[in-house]
């Protein structure tokens, strides 16, 4: 594909942890997602080698092939090929930016709206996020910088008054349930790490230290989401599983003199999230359309729009079918498919190996 803006590496990482921890954050029980529950420090260590090990191909490729992704990498050999791994990637995207979409909806219309209709509203947010792609990863990467400060300054907040009510009591000790069921949540928290396919499509267009990045983004991650799942279970203990969206009732619980709707200021991460997400997503599908079929960008983000709007409202019609469509089986197949079987393939068939 053509070399298109740039952004720091900073920049690229934070997007990605940002959009990374919105997962993290509105990971639902009800909904069939999996727990890091009391057997907490087991899961967290399965769970960070899985992610590890699902990121490699794509760190191997950046190596490889520096100014080139997926698709325009088998573009060298077969056009037809090409077209066909350009219609998956942007599927992925697109499934994933609606998965993410159509369940901020659910949460809006079963904990802040009940039974209100909300597809307008849907339908707008999507038209934003894809005017927002269309003004080009710089201008994504510049309203994240803010979001991300937004974000850790808000769950500090949110941590340090709800740790007045932890108890070492509430985890559970290791193995406590089984060593299936931890490693059950290990392989959703991996299948959902859908951000190794989308630097996959981003590292072309970042100037900086790549490497040095990836494993800062990596770390940081993993210890935020360690601090996260020990303080859900320290304070919410058995009560997190009742639970529809299991950390905004942790912000429900935190308050502080003269502010006391600390799970205001997650609804606003979780929003202003969500929009950096599904613009990120839009981008990069919009980009691998325009290139592969010859489109102008605006054309195929109109394509994009319609999908994630269609989508949406079809994920969001209730928790059954969303629960159906964001399975385990099968966000975890494309992430596999797209963030490993398919770099490796070609790491394997195409190239020769160089640093990042």
């Amino acid at each position: 594909m053509a070399q298109k803006a740039k952004i720091g590496a900073g920049q690229l990482f934070s997007l990605l942890f940002i959009c990374r921890m919105l997962t993290t954050v509105t990971f639902s029980p009800a909904l069939g997602d999996g727990y890091l529950d009391g057997n907490f420090f087991i899961n967290i260590l399965f769970a960070c080698f899985f992610i590890i090990f699902l990121c490699v191909p794509s760190a191997l490729f950046a190596g490889r092939f520096k100014t080139e992704d997926p698709v325009s990498v088998l573009e060298e050999k077969s056009k037809s090929l090409s077209a066909s791994l350009a219609l998956f990637y942007s599927f992925v995207f697109l499934f994933f930016a609606s998965v993410s979409v159509s369940r901020f909806f659910i949460f809006l219309t079963s904990v802040i709206f009940p039974e209100k209709n909300m597809n307008i509203l849907l339908v707008i947010s999507v038209l934003l996020c894809a005017y927002c792609a269309f003004l080009g990863i710089e201008a994504i990467a510049r309203g994240n910088a803010l979001l991300l400060v937004i974000t850790l300054t808000g769950t500090a907040v949110i941590l340090f008054f709800v740790s007045k009510d932890f108890d070492i009591y509430n985890l559970e000790p290791p193995f406590y349930e089984s060593f299936s069921s931890s490693l059950k949540s290990a392989l959703w928290a991996a299948g959902r790490t859908v951000e190794a396919s989308a630097f996959l499509f981003l590292f072309k267009m970042t100037n900086g230290k790549i490497k040095k990045g990836f494993f800062i983004c990596l770390s940081s991650f993993f210890v935020s989401l360690s601090l996260l799942f020990l303080f859900l279970n320290g304070v919410s203990g058995e009560f997190a599983k009742t639970q529809l969206f299991p950390f905004y009732s942790l912000a429900v619980i935190a308050s502080f003199p003269f502010f006391e709707r600390l799970d205001a200021v997650a609804t606003a991460v979780w929003i202003f999230s969500i929009l950096i997400k599904c613009s990120l997503f839009l981008f990069i599908s919009g980009e691998i359309i325009s290139h592969s079929f010859k489109m102008k960008r605006k054309t195929a983000l109109l394509i994009c729009f319609a999908v994630i709007s269609i989508a949406s409202l079809l994920f969001s019609v209730n928790l059954s079918v969303h629960r159906a469509v964001s399975s385990s089986l099968i966000t975890g197949t494309l992430t596999v498919l797209s963030a490993f079987i398919v770099p490796s393939i070609l790491l394997i068939t195409r190239g020769r190996r160089r640093e990042i």
